[in-house]
């Protein structure tokens, strides 16, 4: 980052605030030197402090109830419970279609008879990319320390004894980049998949080790630096189906990545993107090369190889229970969460959000 380049490369102190672009440290729920979850944060305190509570493990949701018509208020679990269910973007569209509530054609593929026709439920799955570009560099970084068990073994038990050390902060990656494509981008002439004109179409993360993508070996070696590059609004959409009728067997997933042109050519301006970056003098002496995968991305065509070999999934899937306007003949749930034409039935999970 520089300072004769502030309109590419501009510091954000919030990138939570309403303005999502430029360049900050990273964000973290952290709370007493350990990761702060929503366990830790609302479940637990719950559990101390309310009677109607209970948290289930080992049990398996397998059917939602119908207690009244087009009414449901009460889940069927392998062993005998009461409980409220969020099941997630995987979990949630699965039991559904398991109770009967789904696309009548999927359902009668696995012999469950369709009490709700739901078209969309499992449809328009989103997840965002992930992969890395690895330098090796001339300065230590944690790729010594990483490697060394020894080191490792003492950083966690003084975390385990106080709280303090390493092992107590963000101890790979502190910092992060939103950017988005420049407005005159041909890539945006067919419509713009971001949340608004203050939202990011890619993003980085710098990472003071070797972040290996699949398939790639982490070097026993060298000093290395790497930054992962993210895509922020995927506009592919996959799918998920059920294998059959038994809630214990896992459904079939068909995340659908890099199927649209936009997908691809705007991880491919990415990553060009991030050639400019670190070629800025900020970087002379510190980048001593790319790793052997990435040494030779200078067309288009290469770098896309490079983008199909090693792209994976940064685990963040939505959308197969979406929201919709309440007049809208599509979607799951309406702006009330109820899924569209039944009572006493909301989504309150990540399934519902949309891109």
């Amino acid at each position: 980052m520089t300072d004769d380049q502030p309109e590419l490369y501009p510091f954000n102190l919030d990138p939570n605030s309403a303005n999502g672009l430029g360049f900050s440290w990273l964000h973290t729920t952290v709370g007493t030197n350990a990761r702060s979850t929503s366990a830790s944060a609302y479940l637990h305190p719950a559990l101390n402090s309310r009677s109607n509570l209970d948290v289930l493990i080992h049990t398996q949701v397998t059917k939602l109830i119908e207690t009244e018509t087009n009414m449901y208020t009460g889940v069927q679990v392998a062993q005998s419970a009461t409980v409220i269910l969020s099941a997630g973007t995987i979990g949630t569209p699965q039991l559904l279609m398991l109770s009967g509530i789904g696309p009548a054609a999927e359902l009668s593929k696995v012999g469950i008879s369709c009490v709700h026709d739901v078209p969309d439920l499992g449809r328009n799955l989103q997840d965002q990319n992930i992969l890395a570009i690895q330098w090796e560099v001339s300065s230590p970084t944690l790729s010594t320390f990483l490697s060394n068990e020894t080191a490792l073994r003492a950083a966690l038990a003084q975390y385990a004894e106080n709280k303090t050390g390493i092992a107590a902060g963000n101890t790979v990656v502190n910092s992060i980049g939103f950017v988005r494509l420049p407005s005159d981008s041909p890539l945006l002439k067919a419509g713009d998949p971001a949340a608004g004109p203050n939202a990011p179409h890619f993003q980085f993360a710098w990472l003071n080790t070797f972040y290996a993508n699949d398939g790639q070996t982490t070097p026993t070696t060298g000093n290395w630096m790497s930054v992962s590059i993210v895509l922020q609004s995927p506009t592919s959409r996959g799918s998920l189906n059920l294998t059959s009728s038994n809630a214990f067997d896992h459904p079939v997933i068909d995340p659908a990545y890099l199927q649209t042109s936009f997908d691809i050519d705007t991880y491919v301006a990415a990553i060009k993107t991030l050639q400019t970056l670190m070629s800025t003098p900020a970087w002379d002496g510190f980048l001593l090369a790319p790793f052997a995968d990435a040494a030779n991305l200078t067309t288009d065509a290469q770098i896309e190889g490079y983008v199909r070999k090693f792209a994976s999934t940064l685990k963040h899937p939505t959308s197969t229970a979406m929201i919709s306007k309440s007049t809208d003949k599509g979607g799951v749930v309406g702006p009330d969460l109820l899924v569209k034409g039944l009572k006493g039935l909301r989504i309150v999970d990540a399934s519902i959000l949309v891109g």
